[in-house]
């Protein structure tokens, strides 16, 4: 497997972590001392709002992400430019995470994005795995916009 390969197959298990909410299995993807930062994209700048360090809080950032009951969600991701100069690496891809909610007496099941972006992540070698050390996610929109006022 070329290391190109392996470098998407990391943010394949994040997505697949993300999917599972499955804190654990995506610790295990980041270095030691990794970062998240989540932005939404203000005109063409990331404008920050939220960064996670170290393996337990970003763990636990994903495990308690709530979602209506008996919704689950699918993060897809696509479009992978990947970048190796030895032992570091970048890697960009866009994204959207799926909400499948359930259906009831009154409605049919349905599915609805319920974020889109862009993830730009910096990956160092180590012990002969990729592991993130930095993760930006960059949403499409302001998630905060309904919170303001």
């Amino acid at each position: 497997m070329s290391e190109e390969h392996r470098i998407q197959q990391v943010l394949a298990r994040y997505a697949r972590a993300v999917n599972r909410r499955d804190g654990a299995t995506l610790a295990l993807l980041f270095d030691a001392d990794g970062t998240v930062d989540i932005a939404w994209n203000n005109s063409g700048t990331p404008e920050a709002f939220l960064t996670l360090t170290g393996r337990q809080e970003i763990a636990d950032a994903v495990t308690n992400k709530a979602f209506p009951p008996g919704a689950r969600g699918r993060a897809l991701i696509h479009g992978h430019i990947v970048d190796i100069d030895g032992e570091r690496a970048t890697v960009e891809a866009l994204f959207e995470e799926f909400v499948v909610l359930p259906g009831d007496a009154s409605a049919a099941p349905r599915t609805t994005i319920e974020e889109s972006g862009e993830y730009r992540s910096t990956l160092h070698h180590t012990a002969g795995q990729w592991k993130l050390v930095h993760h930006q996610v960059v949403l499409d929109t302001n998630p905060l916009r309904d919170q303001a006022g």
